[in-house]
């Protein structure tokens, strides 16, 4: 065991603060005493570059208060070798202060954290509309893209055609991880065939000019723009609720929803109505209102919708109990996924598999004979099998339609699901979800609980339970947010996220609510469970060796002030500071070793750092060492790998991350040149398979055993090979 605040982690974890030692006197909270990342809706909060990066907000100016000014500052903080450093996003200028803009709660940020999107009623830059505090709605007035290094900012919305004063702010919808393609709805004219008075749904393409190119996304499969209300994914309420995957990953395909049949948008060029009936002969009881779920991650090849319609021959669908439904767009081919004798009933979809071939959804049928309880909210899994409806697995009776304990599958509400974060595995296999019922035989305590299933297993398990059997004695959850494909609770890996109120470990006494990890069979505190305050989840990376929390908890020596804070707890994490605790010792605390050759995928398995809580022996003189230098091929290999050339100024330690590709480890014994294989993502792969190039960009990190260490980027478009 270690003797230190770091003694409970698993996988030999350290503590390390992301937010400033000094902030000026503000917590990481909302300055009129509401929080930011303490309450249940925290704001503004998203892993960046694989977890060696983190976007936050501050109630104040927790850095240089002379040039920053308002509430709710965006930060982007990055780890460095000797620690995390953080830097406003929105720059050093006074009120009106630009904002950060969000998708639901997640920061507008890409996801190597070079770019973001803000909104500002000051005119930032030419042609931008100058807003006064006398007219309305100015806050989202003015839309910028911004690099985060430079501080350098280009419009990308201005004033609405004919320069009339607009009627309403602008509403981020979707973008692309890159922020190269931006999604919004407006009430106002930014482009031809637009309507003012209804919400239009626009994309705006960096194609490298100035302004980019701004198009109207609401055109029909005639090309004629759609009358009424346009708006990204499902429903109504789409304007301020996100739906995940209105938008590919490669940005040529955008979904939409209008006149309550559900659209796909196609290169900014053709329009194909997703819900339109292949029916032979038109449904007795008329046409129904589609609402849009989900589609495949990469190109949105496949999009998954509900209607009580019946627009398929073997559809059974009604308008109080809607099927689910399959439509391929390369084929324009639709298929019933829920065909049955009788209608299905389904609430609502969870979520896919970023490759589209696994959805999770709940129904009120029987689905599977002999399993589930007609009439109450079963949650099902579905899986393309390559027969024409694919297979469908009972998961579990999870509660009553209309239950209002807290479970994401029976709260559903208009066809919106608010503020549940996506809880299925990439590749589909593991999917979270919370009920108050008891699923495993253990006692819930009439609370809800997190349960796991296990697509491969076909096993539940309930992850918040008290392994002794007692009964539990406070609620778990999933932090809640609105969706978003970029904020994660489990791990390809099965490993799961949560907050509870109960002690599940013998060392969490505080009787509040802290913040738990499920690994390795069993519950992990990731909080202290010492915290009198509460313990907030924030974000985990995609292979679970970085968990971000907030607490008021004092983790690091260097932290004082008792102001609320963001760690992360990091596998192989930890800075040298002295006094220094007692090392790892046992099988708990061996943490995972790296591979032997290549990068491989994040959703699989990763490289670890070397780094620990333990202070080096004492280092020699620091000497004067040259920066590390790094070369990037242009073509990948068959094993989806890039090559990256190091030169490396002496010896020590080189970390590659990247926010398309596996990040690692390597130690360095002596200085000269290396070659590393890179595995690029799955999603990055399908993009890179579509498109025939794919631009990437990886950070070289270097850290000599003494003296200063460098770090150095490299972009480059890579191509696919022959």
């Amino acid at each position: 065991m270690r003797a230190s605040q770091h003694a409970n982690l698993p996988d030999c974890r350290a503590y390390e603060m992301v937010s400033p030692v000094d902030k000026a006197g503000f917590s990481v909270t909302a300055g009129d005493g509401s929080s930011y990342i303490e309450g249940n809706h925290p704001r503004g909060t998203t892993v960046l570059l694989g977890g060696d990066g983190f976007a936050y907000s501050a109630g104040g100016a927790v850095l240089d208060p002379q040039s920053q000014a308002g509430l709710g500052i965006p930060y982007r903080a990055l780890r460095t070798e000797s620690g995390w450093e953080s830097k406003p996003i929105n720059g050093p200028i006074g009120p009106p202060a630009p904002v950060l803009l969000a998708m639901g709660n997640n920061p507008a940020i890409s996801t190597d954290g070079s770019r973001s999107l803000l909104a500002s009623p000051a005119a930032l830059t030419p042609g931008a509309w100058p807003c006064t505090a006398t007219e309305f709605m100015c806050s989202n007035s003015n839309l910028y893209v911004q690099d985060n290094e430079t501080l350098e900012r280009r419009l990308i919305l201005g004033w609405p055609l004919d320069e009339v004063v607009p009627m309403d702010a602008a509403y981020l919808a979707d973008a692309t991880d890159d922020l190269r393609k931006v999604t919004f709805t407006a009430f106002d004219r930014y482009a031809p065939g637009a309507t003012t008075g209804s919400r239009n749904l626009y994309e705006w393409t960096d194609d490298g000019t100035a302004r980019g190119v701004l198009r109207l996304v609401g055109i029909d499969e005639n090309g004629d723009p759609l009358a009424g209300d346009v708006v990204a994914g499902q429903g109504p309420f789409a304007q301020t609720q996100v739906t995940a995957r209105t938008l590919s990953a490669d940005g040529q395909r955008i979904f939409f929803t209008a006149n309550g049949q559900v659209y796909v948008r196609q290169d900014g060029t053709t329009t194909m109505r997703a819900s339109a009936s292949q029916r032979a002969t038109p449904d007795p009881d008329g046409p129904q209102s589609a609402t849009y779920w989900t589609a495949e991650a990469a190109t949105g090849s496949d999009v998954f919708f509900t209607s009580g319609e019946k627009l398929t021959d073997d559809a059974n669908a009604t308008p109080t109990a809607p099927d689910l439904y399959r439509f391929d767009v390369a084929r324009g081919e639709l298929t019933d996924i829920t065909a049955t004798d009788d209608p299905a009933g389904v609430l609502g979809v969870m979520g896919s598999s970023e490759d589209g071939r696994t959805v999770y959804f709940g129904a009120t049928a029987q689905l599977v004979a002999g399993k589930g309880t007609a009439g109450e909210a079963n949650l099902y899994r579905w899986q393309d099998d390559g027969t024409p409806s694919g297979r469908i697995t009972f998961v579990a009776t999870v509660g009553t339609v209309g239950d209002t304990l807290g479970h994401e599958m029976v709260n559903w509400a208009n066809g919106v699901q608010a503020f549940v974060p996506p809880s299925i595995s990439s590749d589909g296999r593991f999917v979270g979800f919370l009920s108050v019922r008891s699923l495993t035989g253990a006692d819930t305590g009439g609370m809800p609980q997190v349960y796991r299933y296990d697509g491969q297993a076909d096993q539940v398990v309930c992850v918040s339970c008290a392994a002794d059997g007692s009964a539990s004695t406070g609620p778990s959850e999933f932090r809640q947010i609105e969706r978003s494909d970029h904020y994660r609770v489990i791990t390809d890996a099965g490993v799961v996220a949560f907050q509870t109120e109960q002690a599940l470990v013998a060392e969490d006494v505080n009787g509040k609510r802290d913040v738990y990890l499920y690994t390795g069979g069993r519950p992990h505190l990731i909080s202290t469970g010492k915290d009198p305050d509460l313990s907030t989840y924030l974000g985990m990376s995609a292979s679970g060796d970085d968990v971000f929390f907030a607490t008021r908890e004092r983790l690091v020596e260097q932290d004082t002030d008792g102001l609320s804070d963001v760690y992360v707890a990091r596998v192989g994490g930890g800075f040298s500071v002295a006094p220094t605790p007692a090392p790892c010792a046992g099988d708990a605390c061996q943490g995972r070793a790296a591979p032997d050759q290549g990068l491989q995928d994040p959703g699989t398995s990763s490289f670890v750092g070397p780094g620990n809580v333990l202070a080096p022996p004492k280092a020699p003189r620091a000497t004067k060492l040259r920066k590390v230098k790094a070369k990037l091929s242009a073509s990948v290999d068959r094993k989806r790998r890039v090559t990256v050339r190091v030169t490396a100024p002496a010896a020590g330690r080189v970390r590659i991350t990247g926010s398309r590709t596996a990040r690692g480890t390597r130690k360095v014994s002596k200085a000269g040149k290396r070659s590393y294989r890179v595995k690029l993502t799955r999603k990055a792969t399908r993009s890179l398979q579509r498109h025939g190039r794919l631009k990437i960009r990886i950070k070289v990190a270097f850290t000599p055993k003494s003296g200063k260490g460098s770090s150095k980027t490299v972009a480059r478009t890579i191509k696919e090979t022959a």
